[in-house]
């Protein structure tokens, strides 16, 4: 899995319960699009270089970073933006909770299948 999907993945997550929390109408579609916003980052950076080859090196450098800057981005903007609120009182804390696991859950997931499928094996 390329490294940009991970951020990507967690982008859309964290915005999930960042506007799941605040009480977002429509947080499935918002979280949907900040995942789909970090995917479309990481395909540009892999289609710089295969357009353009070698000259493209820098500029898919530079693209590979703003998946992790996307990832902190996207769960801000879900928290600071207006949105329209439907019903029903959130509890932050399970909701704080729930993207730390998510998170580490992620992380040993990465890990252990690189322990039992090691990278050119």
């Amino acid at each position: 899995m390329p490294f940009g999907l991970g951020p990507a993945m967690i982008a859309a997550t964290w915005s999930a319960l960042a506007l799941n929390a605040r009480g977002a109408a429509h947080w499935r579609a918002w979280s949907l699009m900040a995942g789909t916003v970090g995917i479309v980052i990481v395909l540009m950076s892999a289609m710089v270089l295969v357009l353009l080859g070698s000259a493209g090196q820098a500029a898919s450098n530079w693209l590979s970073i703003l998946p992790l800057l996307w990832m902190l981005l996207a769960p801000t903007l879900g928290m600071l933006l207006p949105i329209q609120r439907a019903s029903g009182q959130h509890k932050s804390f399970a909701y704080l909770l729930a993207g730390l696991l998510f998170l580490v859950s992620l992380v040993a997931g990465f890990l252990g299948a690189e322990l039992v499928i090691s990278p050119g094996g």
